[in-house]
């Protein structure tokens, strides 16, 4: 499945309810007026983001495999905080070896 990007037509409207969240923290943030030091050099941290380039370029598994989550909408919102059981099971099995098998069990302890 292809779906068109057209980034000249892209205009996605907060809704209300994310228009009247506060996050105190980044008020104070986008606040904050920081002068830099004319003795330092400034640091560039593009320069570790693999993807500047085309790099790394995700394979189309994962781009079907994101677009299919997408229009499942089983996962909108948080995962739980012990991950989804699938995601622990497909972890455990590429952790696992034939000596030592890991189980995607969650035991909480009370």
């Amino acid at each position: 499945m292809s779906v068109p990007v057209h980034r000249d037509r892209w205009n996605v409207q907060a809704s209300d309810i994310a228009r009247n969240t506060h996050n105190p923290i980044r008020s104070i943030v986008e606040s904050l007026v920081v002068e830099p030091n004319p003795t330092k050099s400034v640091i560039s941290l593009s320069i570790g983001d693999p993807t500047t380039f085309g790099n790394l370029r995700p394979p189309k598994e994962v781009i079907d495999a994101v677009q299919q989550s997408l229009v499942s909408q089983l996962y909108n919102g948080y995962a739980p905080s012990t991950g989804h059981q699938k995601a622990r099971e497909a972890v455990a099995e590429y952790s696992s070896s034939e000596f030592a098998k890991v189980e995607a069990k969650v035991n909480f302890r009370t």
